[in-house]
């Protein structure tokens, strides 16, 4: 009972952004990419835990990540709300979302109202709505239902409401911001130079917010020193490539969508009970994944090395600085850009450790329950550009390689591409190239599979295309490296179809013993193909040679 001796029920509070990828890449400067992660980080953390606090509810926000979780997950600083309790609880608090518990509807709408008005005035141009559930009993509603209910009310609402970009209107007639197009308030200096610039309400909240965005990714970086500026790895590291690295996690969107199924039933098949263990889990599960990614992402760290200039700078007294730029961090979520020639051995470090980590107690319990064995993965995209490519397209590149990455799901897989001209890299239209012999012949074995595969990915694994890289770089017992030309040739051969390649193959494999590595079939019938469907009539030939020649100057530490 609370204080007044009226019986209060509760209400489900969600709050989330909307667009996040469309907001974060909607500019083509670093600076703004950062600061637009940031606004997104805060809109679901600071801005919700700051609204809550001034709501009556429990003060829990930190700048310390570490320290917010801890609190959240503290019952005596964010105390579990029961049925008839007056209060708030705070079950979410991630970036771009949060849920809450409130006894009282009228709070609850205030909190929202905090959260959406400071996302006008500090962050312009980012989607954010609330919806308050209709009033509920722990002990006798499923609050799975009460989510999916609350889910579908967002969405509804979002459908009822204009979005953000029709708060940008163009009349009267406005100069366009110099980097986002919509229309400019004010001038600014362009860094680095001494003219001014056309910039827009959103771009300039983006720009604000870089700087502690770049100083939460270094603290979450621990000991590895990341650049200060957004523009370092271009213009002061002098990386010869860049990439960009697209990484998430395989399923989970299917896990949240079905969570009640992940979450232990109470002993004595009580509804109170199991509706506290649903909002526990929830919460723990969530804090976990961020902590998994970051740690990940910390780990995968030790794989990169300063470039030339950076260790030169360190012989008089400088700490070296990593090439390597997080724009977005968080849940099952990895962006960064980063130094081309090193970027895949770090997303296969950070996909590694993901997987490792992912196996701990707070994350494997959850998914052992819903379907026993599960294990959570992720996977990858990686789009290697020269440093003057426009990032934005790097990016939807990126994106399309991880979603191509995610067909080989469970396991975790990377798939990655090389822009080595300015047609536009089109994905399909690509890979639609890289076939011969009337589509039956696939030149790439792209996307590879991280440790064990099942059939299709036997000799697609990651393991095998660093060892095809490893054998092409020296020539067996001898140390000779293979001749150029010899490598012109056979990879000349490939588009002339399976037979006149493997002929070529034939001759040069006695001269050449690194290239056994990349045979298969028995010694009478050795080939560069092999196929996952056996003698089957419309089975497909895949070879990896065409992979390891052209992603050997990119797997590299340094």
């Amino acid at each position: 009972m609370s204080s007044t001796g009226a019986w209060r029920a509760m209400h489900l509070v969600l709050i989330e952004t909307a667009g996040n990828q469309q907001y974060i890449f909607a500019s083509n400067r670093l600076r703004e990419n950062v600061g637009a992660s940031e606004l997104t980080y805060r809109a679901g953390t600071e801005y919700v835990l700051q609204a809550v606090a001034a709501a009556g509810g429990p003060s829990l926000w930190s700048d310390d990540q570490e320290k917010v979780r801890a609190e959240l997950l503290d019952a005596d600083r964010n105390p579990p709300l029961a049925d008839g309790q007056d209060g708030i609880e705070v079950v979410l608090a991630a970036s771009g979302k949060a849920m809450l518990l409130a006894s009282d509807a009228g709070r609850a709408r205030s909190i929202i109202s905090r959260v959406t008005r400071r996302a006008l005035e500090e962050a312009p141009g980012l989607d954010v709505r609330g919806f308050v559930s209709d009033s509920f009993e722990l002990g006798s509603h499923e609050l799975h239902r009460v989510v999916q209910d609350a889910h579908r009310g967002l969405e509804g609402l979002r459908g009822m409401l204009p979005g953000p970009q029709e708060r940008f209107l163009r009349l009267p007639v406005v100069e366009p911001c110099a980097t986002s197009g919509l229309p400019a308030s004010e001038l600014v200096r362009v860094p680095n130079e001494s003219s001014s610039e056309a910039c827009s309400l959103v771009s300039y909240s983006k720009r604000r917010a870089a700087e502690e965005g770049l100083r939460r990714m270094r603290q979450a970086a621990g000991e590895h020193r990341l650049p200060y500026s957004a523009d370092a790895l271009e213009h002061e590291l002098e990386c010869d490539w860049l990439a960009v690295v697209h990484a998430d996690g395989n399923g989970l969107g299917e896990v949240f969508l079905n969570f009640e199924r992940y979450v232990r039933a109470a002993a004595g098949g009580d509804q109170q009970a199991r509706n506290r263990a649903y909002i526990d889990t929830l919460r723990r599960f969530s804090l976990a994944l961020d902590r998994c990614t970051e740690q990940a992402f910390c780990s995968a760290l030790a794989k990169m090395v300063p470039t030339r200039k950076q260790r030169q700078a360190s012989k008089n007294g400088a700490q070296p600085v990593l090439p390597i730029l997080p724009l977005v961090l968080g849940g099952d979520d990895l962006t960064v850009l980063c130094d081309g020639e090193q970027a895949l051995p770090f997303t296969h470090a950070f996909l590694q450790r993901f997987c490792e980590l992912a196996a701990a107690r707070e994350i494997q319990e959850v998914l052992s329950c819903g379907q026993p064995g599960a294990r959570l993965t992720a996977s990858a995209g990686v789009a290697i550009i020269k440093p003057h490519d426009p990032f934005f397209t790097a990016y939807d590149l990126a994106e399309a390689l991880l979603r191509n990455a995610k067909r080989a799901k469970p396991a975790a897989a990377i798939d990655c591409h090389v822009v080595f001209d300015a047609s536009g890299p089109d994905l399909n239209r690509v890979r639609r190239q890289l076939r011969v012999d009337g589509g039956r012949t696939v030149l790439t074995a792209r996307p590879y599979v991280l440790g064990t595969a099942d059939g299709r990915y036997a000799n697609r694994r990651v393991a095998d295309l660093e060892g095809w890289i490893q054998a092409l770089r020296r020539d067996g017992g001898d140390g000779e490296s293979i001749p150029r030309s010899v490598l012109h040739d056979l990879r000349h051969s490939l588009f002339l179809g399976h037979q006149q390649a493997d002929a070529r193959f034939k001759l040069l494999l006695p001269r050449h013993r690194a290239l056994r590595s990349l045979a298969h079939g028995s010694e009478d019938s050795v080939s560069l193909f092999w196929s996952e469907a056996g003698d089957a009539p419309d089975a497909l030939r895949y070879t990896g040679l065409l992979d390891a020649l052209e992603l050997a100057p990119f797997w590299r530490n340094g």
